[in-house]
This record gives C-alpha cells, structure tokens and sequence, in this order.
C-alpha cells in the first residue's frame, strides 16, 4: 500500500506541474494579448480616408483599350461606391471613362478598369476618384 501512495504522489506532483505549466503559459498570453490591444489602441492614428490610384497595367483588344487603375485607400476608415474616372486627351477632344468600385477597406487595395474607345498613352491619362461614401 505504501507504494501506491507514492506512486499517486508522483503523478500528482506531474500533474500539478502541468496545472501551474499550463496557467503561466496561459496568463502570459492574456498579458501579451491585451498589451498587444492597449498599444494598438495608443498607436492608432486616424487618418483620414484618400485615395491613391496609379495605372497597373493597360491593354489592347478589339479596338478598345483596357487600364487597370491600382486604388489604395490611405485612410484609416473604410469607404463605400467609389467612382475613379480617367481622362485622356486626343486631338483637342477629352475622352473620359469610369468605374465603381463597390467596397474599400481601411489601407487596402483594389483594381478597376477603365475602358477607352482609342489609344492610351500612360502619361496623357489623368486618373482620379470623384467620390465616395462613408460605408
């Protein structure tokens, strides 16, 4: 009987152990967690939604041109129906195209496409977003 005693000693001593293992490692990811959430609220800067766009890529297919236009929201809020235009002018007569983007997150990217009848020369297109809402 004594060694049988010792014995549920033992693996009571382990799982004691593996209790007090267990709850530091725990503890110590709340602490990490909620430093974590407090530094990340001091941080946070609030920056106001604006966009950048700049041309990823354009194309030619069937007469009509393609540009992909690259937007990045800068700010730190999300926005809602953007509309990006382009303009390219040819011959003394303004081409302009649009799109809507439907969603842009905080600091996030996304792409439309822009679609012109006639030839686009990168450097003779002027992109900008016209408007947005706050989601």
């Amino acid at each position: 009987m004594n060694r049988s005693v010792k014995i549920n000693r033992k693996a009571d001593r382990r799982t004691e152990l593996l209790e007090w293992a267990i709850a530091v490692i725990s503890g110590v990811s709340v602490a990490a967690l909620f430093g974590y959430l407090l530094l990340s609220a001091i941080m946070s800067s609030d920056k106001p939604t604006f966009f950048d766009t700049h041309v990823a890529t354009i194309r030619q297919s069937d007469g009509f041109n393609y540009v992909t236009v690259s937007v990045t929201n800068m700010g730190s809020h999300a926005a809602a129906d953007i509309t990006v235009t382009g303009s390219v002018e040819r011959d003394g007569k303004e081409e302009r195209a649009s799109a809507n983007l439907d969603y842009a997150p905080a600091e996030s990217r996304s792409e439309v496409t822009l679609v012109f009848s006639g030839e686009v020369v990168q450097e003779a297109l002027d992109l900008r977003v016209e408007g947005y809402r706050d989601p």
